[in-house]
């Protein structure tokens, strides 16, 4: 299976879907290689270049194994 990228798009219901393909992709892979936001201090961690490390260093995830990203990019 190809790796696959879910592009939210604030306001399009991109959250409910999210919630359903991620319930689908748990289904086929291992929970560490799916991105999802993580709540933050003031704002969601999305896929950002400006969050990269602490991506990296947050234990519930495989960085270097993401299949799926279900977030803002």
């Amino acid at each position: 299976m190809s790796n696959f990228i879910f592009y939210h798009i604030e306001k399009c219901g991109g959250t409910s879907l999210r919630r359903i393909l991620y319930d689908y992709f748990c289904k086929i892979y291992p929970q560490n290689i799916i991105f999802t936001p993580m709540p933050g201090h003031e704002m969601q961690i999305n896929y950002l270049p400006d969050n990269i490390e602490k991506i990296k260093q947050n234990p519930r995830y495989d960085f270097h194994n993401i299949k799926v990203i279900l977030s803002h990019i």
